[in-house]
């Protein structure tokens, strides 16, 4: 059976470059291959495939964190490029491997540490954030990041 000549035709595949996703990849891909330079040759120590895996967390979960800050802050460029609806279902795509990479980053940096000072994990843990600099306030905003999450998860928003 012959198709006619409006079904045969379809119009030709028009690409268009999304430069915000672009710049995303981009950032994504420099930020990966950076780490992965940076912590390979330390993967031989003690504890050091825990906490390159922990640092490759970090660094990949702050990168989204970050994303995902601009995407909230609704940047007038980004929004007109992408529209609004689209920037709302990157942040939720986003928002929860954002926030396993960080949990990731906390518990394989531990477990990195404990395996190099031959401590328990969890003992490592409270000497991580009771005795280094910085580690209270950071152990305070990793637990509000994740009530944060669950708060909003779209489970618990429901009612």
């Amino acid at each position: 059976m012959a198709k006619s000549a409006q079904q045969s035709h379809k119009p030709p595949v028009r690409w268009r470059v999304n430069f915000v996703t672009l710049g995303a990849g981009l950032g994504f891909g420099t930020v990966v291959g950076s780490s992965l330079v940076t912590l390979l040759p330390h993967v031989g120590s003690p504890g050091g495939v825990a906490n390159a895996i922990g640092s490759l967390a970090a660094m990949t979960g702050t990168y989204l964190c970050l994303m995902l800050m601009v995407l909230i802050s609704r940047v007038a460029w980004i929004e007109k490029e992408a529209g609004h609806d689209q920037m709302v279902q990157w942040h939720r795509a986003i928002a929860p491997y954002s926030l396993v990479l960080i949990a990731t980053h906390v518990l394989f940096t531990t477990i990195g540490y404990a395996q190099s000072s031959g401590k328990g994990v969890l003992h490592q843990l409270w000497l991580l954030v009771t005795t280094y600099g910085w580690m209270l306030p950071a152990a305070v905003a990793f637990v509000l990041m994740i009530v944060l999450g669950f708060a909003s998860h779209r489970i618990a928003r429901m009612r």
